[in-house]
This record gives C-alpha cells, sequence and structure tokens, in this order.
C-alpha cells in the first residue's frame, strides 16, 4: 500500500485536533529533527553503499538511537503531542493507522500502529506508559515486524522560561533482513547515514 505523507502544513492542522497549545510542538519536533519538515521520499535508492561496504544498519540486527534537544516548548506541551498516540498516523511518517486498543487508568495504554513503507504494509502493539508532563516509555515484544521494539521520551524544564529538555532514546530489531534494509534507507534520508 503506497502512502503519500501530508505537508508540513497539513501535520499542523491535523495536530489542531490535540487541543490548545498543541500543534506548536508538531513544528518544534520536526526543527528538532525528531520529525520531519517534508513529506518522505517515495522511491527507494539505488544504492547506499560505500564501494559495496553495508552501512552500519545493515551490519547487525539491533539498532539504537539516543538524542537530546532544547526545545522552545514546556515539557507539557511536547509531552501532549507525544502522548497523543491515537494521531500518531496524522503526523508521524509512515503510521499510517494508529488506534489505541486498550486502556488501564491511570496511566498505561496499548496502541495498534500500522506502519506502511512503499508496498509493505505491517501492524504491531505498543505497550505504553505514561507519566504526564515528565515520560513515555513504550514497548513492542514479538511481532510481525519487530523482534523487539523499547523506546522513551523524558520531557525536563530548560534553560529558559517556556523551554524544555527533550531526551529520546530507541532500542530495537527487526526479523526480516528486507525490513533492516528499509529501514536503513529511512535512516539514510533522516541522519545522514
Amino acid at each position: 500500500m503506497l502512502r503519500q505523507a501530508a505537508s508540513c502544513r497539513a501535520l499542523v492542522q491535523a495536530c489542531r485536533l490535540l487541543g490548545p497549545g498543541v500543534p506548536e510542538g508538531v513544528p518544534a519536533l520536526q526543527a528538532a529533527g525528531f520529525l520531519p519538515a517534508a513529506a518522505p521520499a517515495t522511491q527507494l535508492p539505488v544504492s547506499r553503499a560505500f564501494i559495496g561496504l553495508p552501512s552500519p544498519f545493515e551490519t547487525g540486527e539491533s539498532k539504537k538511537f539516543h538524542e537530546q534537544k532544547v526545545l522552545p516548548y514546556t515539557p507539557e506541551e511536547i509531552y501532549d503531542v507525544v502522548a497523543a498516540v491515537e494521531h500518531y498516523h496524522e503526523f508521524v511518517p509512515w503510521c499510517v493507522r494508529s488506534v489505541i486498543t486498550a486502556r488501564r487508568p491511570p496511566n498505561y495504554l496499548e496502541a495498534e500502529l500500522e506502519v506502511g513503507f512503499q508496498m509493505f504494509t505491517e501492524r504491531y502493539i505498543s505497550r505504553v506508559t505514561l507519566h504526564p508532563g515528565q515520560a513515555i516509555s513504550s514497548s513492542v515484544g514479538d511481532s510481525t515486524l519487530f523482534r523487539y521494539l523499547n523506546n522513551e521520551w523524558r520531557f525536563a524544564p530548560g534553560p529558559h522560561p517556556g523551554s524544555s529538555r527533550l531526551d529520546f532514546s530507541v532500542d530495537f530489531a527487526f526479523k526480516s533482513a528486507l525490513y533492516r534494509h528499509l529501514a536503513n534507507v529511512f535512516f539514510a534520508e533522516r541522519h545522514g547515514w
């Protein structure tokens, strides 16, 4: 299934559903490099190797990524965007469906997420723990797409009033070499690998 990603303006308009003060969070995540500012490419590059050497992503089954940023929005504003899992399909690249399947008060939910890239579409269940205004962690156990996936977002007051320190980490492994390759293409586009 092919999916055209929304333009930056459409992303912000879609995020207006999240409530007052939240739409600014999406451009902040885009400016910080956590979300792309433009639609992702729909063509696979012919090659990403240098003299036939595989990229770092193709050499192992697992991938870890960690990034910290200071953003000009409060921790609560950024938290509200990341916590809106049911809206991910509106602004997260390659997420074509996001549905909350279970809620357990006060701070736990499960969501079925569907991701699509080119002709590939896969679904998985994400288990999400919310710590309002402070952190969000999620995990995916054995699924058709992942061996595992664990990520964490931490939000703290920044150095200036109305700013925040955002700390993001993810650790995951795909089941398939094909999906590892497609993820390599994504990371090459996003991070210049």
